[in-house]
């Protein structure tokens, strides 16, 4: 059973169906999040949550745009966390997201963040700010579509392309983009 948390969401979630009891419920709810929708167009909700990201000292990692809709990245040195942004008319988005602590779940620290959130959506004025933030391409070319954007040095999943200088990035709804980065060491010397 100690090998439970380390598979991934949906063997972990399968293997869990004969489990009965207490331990499926704690494991389910690792899978869970918190959820807020807000009577803002999706642009004016990305750049709130922008800001509240900020606000409660979180790094904005990658922003990866899919359909209309935006998933994104981010976390610090103790937490990481994935955020989906959907608009579900064009006056109204809803906010899901999820924060881990290692294995565990934080759900205080989500309902902080949405709080956050909630506190910047008021300034309509607001736009989402991009510079500083590199583009993650669908192929490995700058004429290729833009998938997404990331910051530089942010701790991301990224294997090497067979094309020099670019890296592959696993993106949050799934997907691979390329980016065209380097893979760093952190400071205490591991591969980042």
């Amino acid at each position: 059973m100690l090998l439970l948390p380390i598979l991934a969401g949906c063997s972990a979630a399968a293997s869990l169906v004969a489990i009965p009891g207490y331990f499926v419920d704690e494991v389910a709810y690792q899978f869970k999040g918190a959820e807020r929708s807000f009577p803002l167009d999706i642009e004016h909700t990305l750049a709130a949550v922008q800001r509240g990201l900020r606000e409660v000292r979180l790094d904005l990692d990658l922003i990866e745009r899919h359909a209309g809709n935006y998933a994104l990245l981010f976390g610090n040195r103790e937490l990481d966390g994935k955020l989906l942004l959907r608009a579900d008319t064009p006056a109204l988005s809803t906010i899901y997201v999820q924060v881990h602590r290692g294995l565990k779940r934080e759900d205080a620290i989500e309902q902080a963040i949405l709080d956050s959130i909630a506190k910047h959506a008021g300034d309509a004025s607001s736009h989402v700010r991009l510079a500083g933030f590199h583009p993650v391409y669908a192929r490995p070319s700058r004429r290729a579509p833009t998938l997404g954007w990331f910051r530089p040095r942010a701790r991301l999943e990224v294997h090497r392309s067979q094309a020099s200088g670019w890296l592959i990035v696993s993106l949050p709804s799934g997907r691979k983009g390329y980016i065209r980065a380097r893979i760093g060491r952190t400071k205490s010397g591991a591969k980042g």
